[in-house]
């Protein structure tokens, strides 16, 4: 019979057993490699939520829905856009003639719904 050095190592490579934030490492480091829109999509999910041993991040979940949105993922589009619509401070910004303007969130907001629906 075989015996395993490790009770926690993978059978199939042997390496062990990955947890916490060196999971999260290991998988963002994957993800990248892979360069894949639905990855990083979903690894913003797993940072929105604090889920599957991420720690609970809106500016990491953001990063990894642009590197989505920007592979052509259409749902991290819209995550984007509610990011933007739902952030403290939005309203609008005064140019020098007084006239109102959207503000920067406002615009990105207004951009990422858009590149959704289309």
């Amino acid at each position: 019979t075989l015996k395993w050095e490790s009770q926690n190592a993978c059978p199939f490579c042997r390496s062990p057993e990955l947890k916490g934030s060196d999971l999260v490492a290991a998988l963002l480091k994957r993800i990248d490699d892979l360069n894949c829109a639905q990855s990083h999509f979903e690894m913003g999910k797993n940072y929105l939520d604090g889920a599957n041993g991420c720690e609970k991040s809106l500016e990491k979940a953001r990063e990894c829905w642009e590197k989505s949105a920007k592979l052509g993922n259409m749902m991290a589009h819209f995550s984007l856009a509610m990011y933007y619509k739902d952030r403290k401070g939005l309203g609008y910004d005064e140019d020098r003639s007084g006239s109102k303007l959207l503000s920067k969130d406002e615009e990105l907001a207004r951009y990422h719904f858009i590149e959704a629906a289309v």
